[in-house]
Parts: C-alpha cells; sequence; structure tokens
C-alpha cells in the first residue's frame, strides 16, 4: 500500500496526528453538544449528488485515460467551488497528480482533519470501478461539501490522491 499524503506534498506525518489530543470516541460520544452538531451536518448529505458523483467517477479510469483526467478535473472544481485551497502535487514519473483541498482551521490551525480516497482505477474485470475507490472519492466530494458549510476548530483538509 502507498502513503501518498506522507511520501508527496507538504504535509509530513506528524501533521496528520495530533499526538496530545486524548479526547476519545467515547468522550466525544458523551459530548451532547458534538453530538448535535454532527446530526446537523448529517442533515446536509445530499445522497442524490453522492449518486450523482459516483455515477461519473465509477467508471475506469487508470492513470493517463481521459476518464481519469475527467475526475481528477472534478476534484480541483468542486473543491475550489466550495472554497477550498487547492493545491496539485504532481509526484513520480508516471505522471500521477495528487488534490489537496484545504480550508483552514479557525482556532487549532496546525491541528489537521484529512479525509482523503484515491480516485484512479485499475484495468482488472473483477475489481469494478466503483469498488476501486469511486464510492469513497463520491463520499470525500459530499463530506467536503457539508464540512464547508461551516468554519471549525481544525484544519480540514480533503485529499484526491492518485495512483
Amino acid at each position: 500500500m502507498q502513503h501518498h499524503h506522507v511520501a508527496h506534498g507538504r504535509y509530513s506525518s506528524n501533521d496528520y496526528f495530533d499526538f496530545t489530543d486524548t479526547t476519545t470516541a467515547v468522550d466525544i460520544g458523551k459530548d451532547q453538544q458534538k453530538q448535535q452538531q454532527l446530526s446537523t451536518l448529517y442533515t446536509k448529505v445530499e445522497k442524490q449528488r453522492y449518486i450523482d458523483d459516483l455515477t461519473f467517477i465509477a467508471r475506469p479510469r487508470p492513470p493517463g485515460s481521459p476518464v481519469h483526467k475527467e475526475v481528477r478535473d472534478r476534484c480541483i472544481k468542486r473543491l475550489t467551488d466550495l472554497g477550498y485551497t487547492v493545491e496539485q502535487h504532481s509526484y513520480g514519473t508516471s505522471g500521477g497528480v495528487n488534490v489537496i483541498g484545504t480550508l483552514t482551521g479557525s482556532k487549532q490551525p496546525k491541528s489537521i482533519v484529512i479525509v482523503s480516497a484515491h480516485y484512479d482505477s485499475i484495468q482488472d474485470p473483477k475489481c469494478d470501478a466503483a469498488d476501486d475507490n469511486a464510492s469513497a472519492v463520491a463520499g470525500a466530494l459530499e463530506v467536503a461539501r457539508v464540512l464547508s458549510t461551516q468554519s471549525h476548530d481544525r484544519t480540514l483538509v480533503v485529499a484526491c490522491w492518485d495512483q
């Protein structure tokens, strides 16, 4: 398994994890205010938008193909339209391009939350393109949209990894 986020771009693995934060999922689950915030965010999810993205993305899209470029361009445009600062990180000899959108946090900008998926697919009849991560890319784009509707204490990074 490749770790594009560690090997490429301006973020290191230390940027992804705040080891000083001792909050656990159980602590968050007990916090009614945070539960209400999560419930509010959940109501903003638009199923049809997710399905539309999934339908667009879930086609064979091996690296370098026209569909691969269309999906990358969709990630760039969507994140840009949502107000993210978008960077493209090229790497390797294969022409790979990671798309990284960032919304800077208001109170703890150095604490980063990452949502990511890879947008390429392999050409293998045993591995449907929807399962070769189109469903996750569509989900990441919908999460990006929902989370862009309000400010957050921590920085949000939505990454669409290539290859």
